[in-house]
């Protein structure tokens, strides 16, 4: 190799934001509990976000992006309304918006001038860091499974994130009660 090539190849590396793909973002569903006739399901959403150096915490910025409820029939009645960036102070409102890439629905945060989580080197992506929210969904029956589009995706909702395993979850069956040596007297 010459020392042209040695040259190059260093500030080649030294110019790209080295991270590890979704290693900083997932979906865990909390809980899914009945209520009436329909369920509320908890589900806790990080994703990746700043720059330290050459690291970044995610492969791009997240601006808008949405929850996928995969079940025939599903409708969403009730979500977290709004949700704020700890890094970039973006607040972003949710919109309940139907069927959505073979979702039957789905909840989109609707990005408007600043990303969610970024990966700048600007001083607002701030560190590498996650950054991780609480949501709640009324739902009329428990998912198949729920997924999350648009994570890392810097405004495109089937990109970053999208298709890895730790952007999907399957909610666990409820789990029925069986009374022993039940008497009333």
């Amino acid at each position: 190799m010459s020392m042209i090539q040695i040259i190059f190849a260093a500030a080649m590396i030294a110019n790209t934001q080295l991270s590890i793909a979704c290693d900083r973002s997932s979906l865990t569903i909390d809980s899914v509990v009945p209520n009436g006739s329909d369920w509320d399901l908890t589900a806790t959403l990080c994703l990746g976000a700043g720059i330290t150096g050459v690291s970044a915490g995610a492969d791009g910025d997240t601006k808008s992006f949405a929850f996928g409820f995969f079940k025939t029939g599903i409708t969403i009645s009730n979500f977290t309304p709004s949700v704020t960036s700890d890094f970039t102070g973006a607040t972003l409102p949710g919109v309940n918006a139907g069927a959505f890439a073979g979702a039957e629905a789905s909840i989109v945060y609707v990005y408007s001038t600043t990303p969610f989580t970024c990966i700048s080197s600007t001083a607002v992506c701030g560190d590498v860091a996650t950054d991780c929210k609480t949501y709640d969904f009324t739902i009329s029956d428990i998912p198949d499974s729920v997924q999350i589009f648009g994570a890392e995706g810097n405004g495109n909702p089937v990109a970053g994130c999208y298709g890895e395993p730790a952007m999907s979850a399957v909610p666990p069956a409820p789990t029925p009660v069986t009374l022993l040596n039940f008497s009333i007297d």
